[in-house]
C-alpha cells in the first residue's frame, strides 16, 4: 500500500488512504475524504458509523429569514407597488420582487412562510364566515350518510 499519496496528521505520522480504509472498514473514496477533511488521526480512523461522524464538517443555518413587507406606496387612491407583486415569474422565468429585482431561494421560501401565516391569521379570525368555515369533505359525508338513512 505505499503505492498511495500520504497524508501527514497532527501527530506527525502519515496515512494512506489504503490504511484508513483497511482500519476503519470504509471505501477509498471515503477514506480519501476523511483525510482531506481532517488531519486528526483519531477522527479520521474511526469506524464506520461513528457517531462523532454524523454531520462532521457540514455547517446548518440555524436561521430562517423572516419576510419584511414593506408598506404599499399609494398615489392618487391607486397602489404603485402593492404586495401581492412580490413573488410574480418576470423575465426568465425567476420570481421578481415589486420592484423587478430578482429574488434568491430564501427570500422566496420567507414570502411563501410570510403569506402561509397571515392566510392562517386570516383564517382564525373569519371562523364564523360562511366562505371559510365551509369544509366540502366534510359536508359530503354528512350528505352520504343522510342519503343512506333515508
Amino acid at each position: 500500500m505505499s503505492d498511495f499519496k500520504q497524508y501527514l496528521m497532527d501527530d506527525g505520522s502519515y496515512l494512506t488512504t489504503g490504511v484508513v480504509a483497511e482500519i476503519s472498514g470504509i471505501s477509498r473514496i471515503a477514506a480519501y475524504r476523511r483525510l482531506k477533511k481532517s488531519s486528526d488521526r483519531d477522527w479520521v480512523l474511526l469506524p464506520k458509523g461513528a457517531e462523532e461522524l454524523a454531520n462532521a464538517g457540514r455547517k446548518y443555518r440555524s436561521y430562517k429569514k423572516v419576510w419584511v413587507d414593506d408598506p404599499v406606496q399609494v398615489i392618487g387612491g391607486i397602489p404603485v407597488n402593492p404586495s401581492y407583486m412580490d413573488g410574480l415569474i418576470g423575465r426568465r422565468q425567476n420570481a421578481v420582487d415589486r420592484y423587478g429585482v430578482p429574488m434568491s431561494f430564501s427570500d422566496r421560501s420567507a414570502l411563501a412562510r410570510f403569506r402561509t401565516e397571515q392566510r392562517n391569521e386570516w383564517r382564525s379570525q373569519n371562523k364564523e364566515s360562511i366562505i371559510n368555515s365551509y369544509d366540502s369533505h366534510k359536508e359530503e359525508m354528512k350528505a352520504i350518510k343522510r342519503r343512506r338513512i333515508s
